[in-house]
Parts: C-alpha cells; structure tokens; sequence
C-alpha cells in the first residue's frame, strides 16, 4: 500500500510540472497484471508504467547524471537510481504518430529494476515499438 501511495504521489508531481499525456494509456497494450490508474499511468501494485508526451526541456534530467540521480544508458534504455526519492526505473523514448513520447517504467523497490526492465520490454513487444536515440 505504502508503494502505491508514493507512486500517485510521483504521478500528481509529474501532472503539476506540465506533464501532458499524448495518448490515452488504454491505445496501448500493457504488460501483463498492469491495470490502467489514469490516463496516462498503469501499475501492477509494486511498478508503475507512464507515457507521456517528451519535450527536452522537461525531461532532460532524466537523462543526465547528477549527484542524486545516477543513470547508465544501453540500446536507447536509460536505467536510473533515483536516491533522493529512493526510486528506480527504466526511461526510453519513442515515436509515434508523428510525436515522442517519454515511456516509464518504475518502483520504489531498489531490488526491482531488473523487472522494470524486462516490463519495458515486454511493453514495446507487445506493441511494437522501440526506443530511439534521445
């Protein structure tokens, strides 16, 4: 229960700092135990998933080191660990219908990363997409 608080409590941060969902979340097929939570956000109960609409300017640190925000990029995946809010998570970036989207994979487990990869994965199989260069 404690998981799912901090996860809405990300997604109500993400919707305040202008964050605009591009696609309803229902125009995608999720992985499997993923329930829809909103528009744009889904969970299983331990890890989220978010799609968002990618502009640089609002998403930059997501890609960048820092000293509370450690990242290591592979096959257009960046992999992150977030210590201030003690998250961790899978970011790519795709395109579709003409826009980029931000695609998230995340969890406030730190032994979880391993699954929001592979739920990242299992996300563009099922629906046919890939990450492209940020």
């Amino acid at each position: 229960m404690k998981t799912i608080k901090i996860v809405i409590g990300i997604s109500i941060i993400l919707i305040s700092i202008g964050a605009v969902c591009a696609t309803d979340i229902n125009d995608w097929n999720l992985p499997n135990n993923f329930n829809k939570e909103s528009e744009f956000w889904a969970s299983n109960g331990d890890i989220g998933l978010s799609i968002n609409e990618y502009k640089d300017s609002d998403y930059d640190y997501f890609f960048t080191n820092s000293s509370d925000y450690i990242v290591v990029t592979s096959d257009n995946i960046t992999n992150y660990t977030d210590t201030t809010s003690n998250q961790v998570g899978c970011d790519e970036i795709i395109e579709h219908d003409g826009e980029k989207l931000l695609i998230e994979c995340y969890s406030t487990n730190s032994d979880e990363l391993e699954k929001c990869y592979d739920f990242l994965l299992e996300f563009n199989k099922l629906n046919n997409v890939e990450p492209i260069e940020v």
